[in-house]
Parts: C-alpha cells; sequence; structure tokens
C-alpha cells in the first residue's frame, strides 16, 4: 500500500479539505486501508475503480478468480465500511467493465445483482 501526500491551493474552495484516493485493491483484503480512512478521517473517499476484479459477469460464469477469491465480496464490503468513515465516490475502472479480457468483454454493462450491491453500500457510483 502507497500513501501519497498532496497539498493544492485553489481560490475556488475556501477551507481545507482533504479527499482519500482509494485504488486497484481488485478484490483483496482492506482491512489496513479502512484501518488508515479512519485514522486520516478524509472529507471525501474517492474510488476511481478497479475495486474489483469483474462487475460484467453473465450467468453461469465462474464467480471466483484463479485463487478461489470470491469476486466482488471484499470490493462490496469496503464499499459499506468505506461509507461508513465518509461520503465514499466509485467510478467503474477497466477491470469493473471487461476484466482481463478486454477485446472479448468491453462494453459489457454491470451486473443489476452488482448494481444493487453497491446502491446498498452508501457508496454514491458514479457512472
Amino acid at each position: 500500500m502507497n500513501i501519497t501526500v498532496y497539498k493544492l491551493r485553489s481560490e475556488k474552495i475556501n477551507r481545507k479539505l482533504k479527499i482519500a484516493l482509494v485504488s486497484d485493491l481488485h478484490d483483496n483484503n482492506y482491512e489496513k486501508v479502512l484501518e488508515k480512512l479512519k485514522k486520516a478521517s478524509p472529507d471525501i473517499i474517492a474510488i476511481p475503480g478497479d475495486l474489483t476484479s469483474r462487475l460484467d459477469l453473465l450467468d453461469g460464469e465462474p464467480s471466483h478468480d484463479k485463487m478461489g477469491t470470491i469476486l466482488h465480496e471484499n470490493a462490496f464490503a469496503f464499499l459499506g465500511e468505506a461509507s461508513k468513515v465518509s461520503p465514499t465516490y466509485y467510478s467503474f475502472g477497466n477491470h469493473e467493465l471487461c476484466g482481463h479480457n478486454y477485446k472479448k468483454n468491453f462494453g459489457r454493462r454491470c451486473h443489476e445483482k452488482n448494481l444493487s450491491e453497491i446502491r446498498k453500500s452508501g457508496a454514491v457510483l458514479l457512472d
């Protein structure tokens, strides 16, 4: 996990604003990230994608990766926990929309059951 701190100034923002950017979790364990978020207490948590490996699975496709990890389980749990820390905004990355097989899967949309889980998490989906 890498943590980089930037201090920016803008005439358009007249107060301090702390934004945590979390990306590329790819369904991995999130406890250490969540611990850091709680400690940092950001005003906003932004997730610009690749929170999970795929959200475009069609009925009948495997729901586990090659190592046996259940796809999305950690991603959805993280969204729910992050939303308890600060307002959380999530947008899809390339992995959510087409996984590793870009040519075959590009353009497929997220499964409705996955959209439902995102909505239940408390995070705002920016799609």
